[in-house]
């Protein structure tokens, strides 16, 4: 179904609050407000952005692109392992707020380098650069998925001009402003998922009752890279949301510790549905349209079913989904280049005029390598995987530095460089499960180094 000019105005329309929410809030900008909204952030503000930020295009349309290709299982092993994850996530906020405040913290690598050194900050933060470069791929290649499918515009073209636009918006912005726009795309992102695709799922692909065509595997539950897949993520994947840094941004910009305690208990009840859906749309458009490109099979479900001025709204919903977390991606790779390497090892003497100038400008390299990232393997359900298998090496070194008096800044580092060496040695033959023996490589360094390795006078011991 082309686009009508309805279509076309509500989706102008959204674009145009969106851009002029950011930069009226983004206005007059000090580098705390870009970085940690000075620390003052309400509960809605955070909850309705760690929900926007985390139901991406790699949680929507992943979730939907697996669910068409093998069926229920990737959904409910996300399930399973965000409940304990962000419980995990809620124990630790009140140490990580404290923190933060105690140290002037903006990164994830700021409590690695506190905790152990600049060495192990350094190689924390190149491992978080490398998976949110990943991360942020996954967003543009969405949006260039959406625009060729609705469009028909070569993928390169589609992909060129939503990036540089969403670019282009954020680096003008910063974290306050994202708190903001994200609060509008929260419920964007409702109207998205719960009153536009359900109707598509129940009244226009058969309901529940199309599942049952389905062959027997796609109610398998390990039917995603095998049990070795579902163990392994329920295992090791719980301590990855530990190790994100967009959670620890939150966590840093909440306004007192119980704060940010509750956001992720609220989050994870919110979030829960989110997965389910796109779990069950997946699987009722392996019926209803076999043959179909599984990264493009929302936006054919959305494209053939919805009619004019309900298809201008879904595809805003889709561009708040994607861009909702772009603003999330493209901070945390703007805070650790700010932060973590051009503060730290290049202008330590840098004064808050010029952080604030290198940060608009670091946000715009980002973006652009992101983009790079998108046309080199426009592949979101591998692109997600892997972002996911490089982030969750740093999780040995994060839980010894809370729970273990021996762990020490030589653990830490090889057991990182170890964890990601593996994770490349093993990504080409275990694309689906590589991730099991990077984490067992770097927990068996940790724990051995630790043993036999002493604390450097660099560490601190209790940081938080």
């Amino acid at each position: 179904m082309p686009l009508t000019l309805l279509d076309l105005s509500i989706i102008a329309a959204y674009i145009l609050i969106i851009l002029a929410v950011g930069f009226y809030v983004g206005k007059n900008e000090k580098l705390e407000d870009f970085l940690v909204n000075r620390r003052k952030t309400k509960l809605v503000l955070l909850v309705t952005s760690l929900v926007s930020s985390t139901v991406g295009a790699a949680f929507v349309f992943g979730i939907a692109s697996g669910a068409y290709q093998s069926g229920m299982s990737l959904g409910i092993t996300l399930v399973l392992v965000y409940i304990p994850g962000f419980m995990l996530v809620s124990y630790f906020a009140p140490k990580i707020n404290r923190f933060g405040r105690k140290y002037n913290a903006h990164t994830i690598s700021d409590f690695f380098a506190i905790r152990y050194s600049n060495r192990v900050r350094a190689i924390a933060a190149l491992l978080t650069l490398i998976t949110f470069f990943v991360f942020l791929a996954i967003q543009f290649v969405a949006v260039a998925s959406l625009i060729k499918v609705i469009t028909g515009i070569d993928f390169t073209i589609g992909l060129l001009l939503s990036a540089l636009a969403t670019i282009a918006y954020i680096s003008a912005s910063g974290i306050k402003s994202d708190f903001y726009t994200d609060f509008l795309q929260f419920w964007l992102v409702i109207i998205f998922l719960f009153i536009l695709l359900i109707p598509i799922g129940l009244m226009n692909l058969g309901g529940f009752e199309s599942l049952k065509s389905l062959p027997a595997t796609y109610f398998d539950p390990f039917a995603f890279g095998g049990l070795e897949f579902f163990i392994g993520a329920l295992i090791l994947g719980v301590p990855l949301l530990l190790v994100d840094m967009s959670m620890w941004q939150r966590i840093y910009a909440a306004e007192g510790e119980k704060t940010a305690k509750r956001v992720y208990l609220w989050g994870l009840l919110i979030i829960i549905p989110f997965a389910i859906l796109p779990t069950l749309l997946g699987m009722m458009a392996a019926v209803a349209l076999p043959n179909t490109d599984p990264d493009s099979v929302i936006f054919e479900l959305m494209v053939k079913f919805l009619p004019t001025g309900l298809l201008g709204i879904g595809l805003a919903g889709v561009l708040a989904v994607v861009m909702s977390t772009i603003d999330s991606m493209l901070m945390v790779g703007t805070a650790t280049l700010t932060k973590d390497f051009y503060k730290t090892f290049f202008n330590k003497d840098a004064d808050e005029k010029t952080m604030l100038k290198m940060a608009r400008i670091f946000t715009i390299v980002f973006g652009l390598l992101g983009l790079l990232t998108a046309f080199l393997y426009p592949d979101i359900l591998q692109l997600t995987l892997v972002g996911s298998f490089i982030l969750v090496v740093l999780s040995p070194a994060m839980l010894g530095a809370f729970f273990w008096k021996r762990a020490n800044s030589t653990a830490a580092f090889w057991s990182m460089l170890a964890g990601f060496v593996a994770l490349l040695a093993f990504l080409p033959s275990m694309p689906k499960t590589a991730f099991i023996p990077s984490v067992l490589a770097a927990a068996a360094v940790f724990v051995i180094l630790s043993y036999t390795a002493g604390h450097s006078e660099d560490e601190t011991l209790n940081p938080a």
